[in-house]
Protein backbone atom coordinates (compact mmCIF):
# COMPACT_ATOMS: atom_id res chain seq x y z
CA UNK A 1 0.00 0.00 0.00
CA UNK A 2 1.33 3.43 -0.93
CA UNK A 3 1.70 6.08 1.76
CA UNK A 4 0.95 9.71 0.88
CA UNK A 5 1.89 12.80 2.90
CA UNK A 6 0.70 16.37 2.49
CA UNK A 7 2.66 19.25 4.04
CA UNK A 8 1.41 22.82 4.21
CA UNK A 9 3.07 25.92 5.64
CA UNK A 10 1.88 29.49 5.60
CA UNK A 11 4.71 31.47 7.21
CA UNK A 12 8.46 31.83 6.70
CA UNK A 13 8.98 30.47 10.22
CA UNK A 14 7.50 27.12 9.21
CA UNK A 15 9.12 24.64 6.84
CA UNK A 16 7.91 21.57 5.04
CA UNK A 17 11.24 19.96 5.96
CA UNK A 18 10.31 20.17 9.65
CA UNK A 19 6.96 18.58 8.94
CA UNK A 20 8.64 15.85 6.89
CA UNK A 21 11.06 15.13 9.74
CA UNK A 22 8.17 14.81 12.19
CA UNK A 23 6.28 12.46 9.88
CA UNK A 24 9.36 10.29 9.39
CA UNK A 25 10.16 10.35 13.11
CA UNK A 26 6.63 9.06 13.75
CA UNK A 27 7.60 5.98 11.75
CA UNK A 28 5.89 6.61 8.43
CA UNK A 29 7.69 5.47 5.29
CA UNK A 30 6.19 7.89 2.75
CA UNK A 31 6.11 7.03 -0.94
CA UNK A 32 4.61 10.30 -2.24
CA UNK A 33 5.18 13.78 -0.79
CA UNK A 34 3.05 16.82 -1.62
CA UNK A 35 3.61 20.36 -0.33
CA UNK A 36 1.90 23.73 -0.45
CA UNK A 37 4.03 26.61 0.83
CA UNK A 38 2.78 30.09 1.58
CA UNK A 39 -0.82 28.93 1.72
CA UNK A 40 -2.98 30.35 4.49
CA UNK A 41 -4.55 27.90 6.90
CA UNK A 42 -7.79 29.77 6.30
CA UNK A 43 -7.79 28.67 2.65
CA UNK A 44 -10.04 25.68 2.06
CA UNK A 45 -8.41 22.43 1.03
CA UNK A 46 -10.13 22.59 -2.35
CA UNK A 47 -8.18 25.78 -3.13
CA UNK A 48 -4.78 24.27 -2.32
CA UNK A 49 -3.13 23.02 -5.54
CA UNK A 50 -1.05 20.22 -4.05
CA UNK A 51 -3.89 19.02 -1.83
CA UNK A 52 -5.92 18.53 -4.98
CA UNK A 53 -3.02 16.61 -6.54
CA UNK A 54 -2.67 14.26 -3.58
CA UNK A 55 -6.41 13.50 -3.64
CA UNK A 56 -6.21 12.88 -7.39
CA UNK A 57 -3.30 10.46 -6.93
CA UNK A 58 -5.15 8.58 -4.19
CA UNK A 59 -8.27 8.31 -6.36
CA UNK A 60 -6.19 7.11 -9.31
CA UNK A 61 -4.61 4.39 -7.17
CA UNK A 62 -7.98 3.26 -5.84
CA UNK A 63 -9.34 3.19 -9.39
CA UNK A 64 -6.39 1.08 -10.60
CA UNK A 65 -6.66 -1.44 -7.78
CA UNK A 66 -10.41 -1.99 -7.65
CA UNK A 67 -13.21 -3.24 -9.81
CA UNK A 68 -15.34 -0.22 -8.94
CA UNK A 69 -14.59 3.48 -9.31
CA UNK A 70 -14.04 5.30 -6.02
CA UNK A 71 -16.48 7.96 -4.84
CA UNK A 72 -14.13 10.67 -6.11
CA UNK A 73 -15.13 9.57 -9.60
CA UNK A 74 -18.71 10.17 -10.64
CA UNK A 75 -20.12 9.55 -14.08
CA UNK A 76 -16.66 8.80 -15.42
CA UNK A 77 -15.11 12.08 -14.35
CA UNK A 78 -12.99 13.07 -11.39
CA UNK A 79 -14.53 15.49 -8.91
Amino acid sequence: MAVFAYRCVSTKDQTTENQQSEIERAGYNVDFWFSDEGVSGKMSASQRPQFGRVLGQICDRIWQSSQRPPRCFESGRRR
